[in-house]
């Protein structure tokens, strides 16, 4: 059986570099990255020159795909550093998954906790409207500016994270003494959002109130493995609200399950000034707001993935 890192080189890394290389070999005009935010970042904010650390394996790989694909000379490639998507029809992410699990606390009429207080911690957001119009500004800039000309005004160096051992077994992934450059931004909204302000914004949405355990509680949730019984109470919740669904709702792509993932502690803190500036866009979602939550929940109900209960 394959280790992880040689899933993770396959799939995520290896994935990657054959579509940078084809894209080369094509001559695209532009090849847009969209990179999660699997980063730790500083909690006073990584600019782009910053080097923010990858989360766990995951977020190691998806920084090993910037090395490899910023190595490629003839690509024609610009990175776009996002932080938590979310909008409508994306039903995947820590805020997707947020507002479904926030839904079902106010269906019970209790409050929703986390065990991370005091939520000051930064979890910049960004709407998926405006991911994709971000995506189509950057490759008119960098069709327009060219690889070299754009590394030049924009270009980060892309540091090494990774495994020495294995990097060096397999020489398509640039060496831990390489450092390619890339053009990278940033891509935020204006909200400066935190795990409290997110909290606040989604639960009073549904009509109830965002909340922390108390030190005791929090201390014992953290030392539970099994991720299954800290879910049991808003899973079963979804459960029955997708039971008592007008009509009743038997299959959908949400999900109130929080995964390893989404109940760790994470910064999300990303500047957008840079990307604001070089590119001139201009945000068509600045705050993440209730108004932002009912377009997407409406849009839900109307595919009739998300449960219409009283």
């Amino acid at each position: 059986m394959p280790n992880i890192l040689q899933i993770q080189y396959t799939t995520t890394f290896g994935v990657a570099r054959m579509l940078g290389l084809e894209a080369a070999k094509r001559k695209v005009k532009a090849y847009v990255r969209i990179q999660q935010p699997f980063y730790e970042t500083s909690s006073k904010g990584s600019v782009e020159t910053d080097d923010p650390k990858p989360a766990g394996t995951l977020g190691i790989w998806w920084h090993e795909t910037l090395r490899g694909l910023a190595a490629i000379e003839d690509l024609n490639l610009v990175v776009l550093r996002v932080g938590l998507v979310y909008g409508p029809y994306t039903p995947y992410g820590i805020i997707a998954t947020g507002i479904n699990v926030a839904s079902v606390y106010g269906y019970l009429k209790r409050p929703m906790k986390s065990m991370w207080s005091p939520g000051k911690n930064a979890n910049n957001t960004i709407h998926v409207d405006d991911v994709s119009g971000a995506a189509w500004a950057a490759s008119l800039w960098i069709d327009k500016t060219g690889r070299k000309a754009a590394n030049d005004a924009a270009g980060v160096p892309i540091q090494f994270h990774n495994d020495k051992s294995f990097v060096k077994e397999h020489p398509d992934i640039p060496a831990p003494t390489q450092t390619p450059v890339a053009p990278l931004f940033n891509l935020t909204d204006d909200s400066n959002n935190t795990l409290l302000s997110v909290g606040e914004v989604v639960t009073s949405f549904f009509g109830t109130t965002f909340e922390f355990f108390n030190l005791v509680e929090s201390t014992m949730l953290k030392f539970v493995d099994d991720i299954e019984e800290i879910n049991e109470q808003h899973v079963s919740g979804w459960t029955e609200m997708l039971q008592n669904s007008t009509p009743p709702i038997t299959s959908t792509p949400l999900t109130a399950y929080m995964d390893k993932y989404a109940l760790e502690k994470h910064v999300v803190a990303l500047p957008n000034a840079k990307f604001k500036e070089a590119i001139g866009y201009q945000l068509k979602y600045p705050k993440f707001s209730h108004e932002a939550i009912k377009d997407i929940v409406d849009k839900w109900k109307a595919e009739g993935s998300w449960p219409i209960v009283g």
